[in-house]
């Protein structure tokens, strides 16, 4: 005996409705249909009959309404969850919230990494033309393609895939996205709770010699591009900065020189937070 389980299929996609709440012996289910060697099987066809007559309102419904048809816009439907927000929509929201958020002030730099995973997730949801997935379906499985997807991007240097780095803090941020959405009530439920993700694990710095920089400081491009990379390049060196912290210098470059202690020149950038 079998659980029988609905599953639709729009353009390519497909999805499961859930069970049907009907038990059937494999043997006696024949073209999508019940034979009469199951006592049930005018109910129990009568039932799938009901769900089917159900799914094609719903479709004929959105084509009449013009609206994009999509498996996960039927299945919504379907249980009554036509309102959910999308993924996409959610993380809008939280990019919202985190740049107005007085307590986090979040800096320019971490909400373009912010918006770089959004955009990122968008193009996956594209790919698995998903757009409108709703933000309380993205669960461990979701995770898991999204995660097989970014390690499969060819990148400008010929290699494929991401970083496993990087991906872990793609993932990451959209877990952080999810438990945001829960706490402010837009998903009954985090999807990806429970989900645990291993620390990033990095390769060996990469160093160059004084003799290197020595170079690369006298050195002058024609080009002004190259120069002002180079430059930046030198800065970091010396520095140590991470990229984003070089933009807070920049914006602070005015009060970021000043004296130490010891009497000697230090670059120094302003706290965001309070100290205590």
């Amino acid at each position: 005996m079998s659980q029988l389980y609905c599953r639709i299929h729009v353009s390519g996609v497909q999805l499961d409705i859930g069970s049907t709440g009907l038990t059937i012996n494999n043997e006696h289910w024949v073209g999508g249909r019940i034979t009469n060697d199951d006592p049930q099987a005018h109910f129990k066809n009568e039932r799938l009959s009901i769900i089917h007559d159900q799914l094609l309102a719903i479709y004929n419904d959105q084509l009449r309404s013009r609206k994009p048809i999509t498996a996960g816009s039927i299945k919504r439907a379907y249980l009554g969850q036509a309102g959910c927000l999308s993924l996409p929509m959610v993380f809008d929201l939280y990019m919202r919230d985190s740049a107005t958020d007085p307590e986090r002030k979040l800096t320019t730099s971490t909400l373009t990494v912010y918006d770089n995973v959004r955009k990122k997730l968008i193009d996956f949801l594209a790919n698995e033309k998903a757009l409108d997935l709703a933000a309380s379906e993205f669960d461990v499985s979701w995770a898991k393609r999204y995660r097989r997807w970014m390690a499969s991007l060819p990148q400008p240097d010929g290699k494929v895939g991401y970083a496993e780095s990087y991906i872990i803090k793609q993932t990451q941020t959209i877990k952080n996205v999810l438990i945001w959405a829960k706490l402010h009530k837009h998903i009954d439920s985090n999807p990806l709770d429970g989900l645990k993700l291993k620390g990033a694990e990095f390769g060996d710095s990469v160093y160059i010699t004084e003799e290197q920089f020595q170079t690369l400081r006298k050195h002058h491009f024609v080009s002004r591009v190259l120069q002002e990379t180079a430059d930046v390049l030198a800065i970091l060196y010396r520095s140590g900065f991470h990229y984003g912290d070089l933009l807070d210098m920049v914006a602070q470059h005015k009060t970021a020189v000043r004296q130490g202690l010891d009497g000697k020149l230090w670059m120094m950038k302003k706290c965001p937070y309070p100290v205590r």
